[in-house]
């Protein structure tokens, strides 16, 4: 009898262990950038960004961005470094100039365990500049790279 009351705890113990032991992380991250719009009447915002999108309009000559989104690791079965929710090269949008065209391209991601994933972006930007969103298909983020 003792023999099964200790091999239940054990494994009770175990389960517990597991999942207090965990290393997943899920950070929340906030970005804001400002561009210049110096010769620019186009601007192109790709991103997956499943969430909402909300576009207003400023007078100030520039556009800025801003974005809610997670930097997340589940089910990662080795020891890892949680990221800070700073934003940083990883967690904003690159800017690709063409002609009169500004693209801003999100670095948006999964990789196995790992994703950075927008859930909301803000765009300001003055009423004579066209803006088009071109959403990236969630089987495109694997491994995905933008201005690498």
């Amino acid at each position: 009898m003792n023999t099964i009351r200790s091999i239940f705890i054990f494994v009770i113990g175990a389960f517990a262990c597991t999942a207090a032991c965990s290393d997943d992380y899920s950070v929340q991250i906030k970005n804001n950038q400002v561009f210049d719009l110096a010769e620019t009447d186009e601007i192109i915002v790709e991103c997956y960004c499943p969430g909402s999108i909300e576009i207003l309009e400023s007078d100030d000559g520039k556009i800025s961005i801003g974005l809610e989104g997670e930097a997340s690791s589940v089910g990662y079965h080795g020891v890892q470094q949680v990221p800070s929710s700073e934003p940083n090269e990883n967690t904003r949008f690159v800017p690709l100039k063409s002609g009169k065209t500004l693209k801003l391209s999100s670095t948006e991601y999964t990789y196995i365990h790992h994703a950075f994933l927008i859930s909301k972006v803000f765009i300001k930007s003055p009423s004579n500049i066209k803006i088009s969103i071109l959403k990236v298909p969630n089987t495109s983020l694997e491994a995905r790279k933008v201005g690498a």
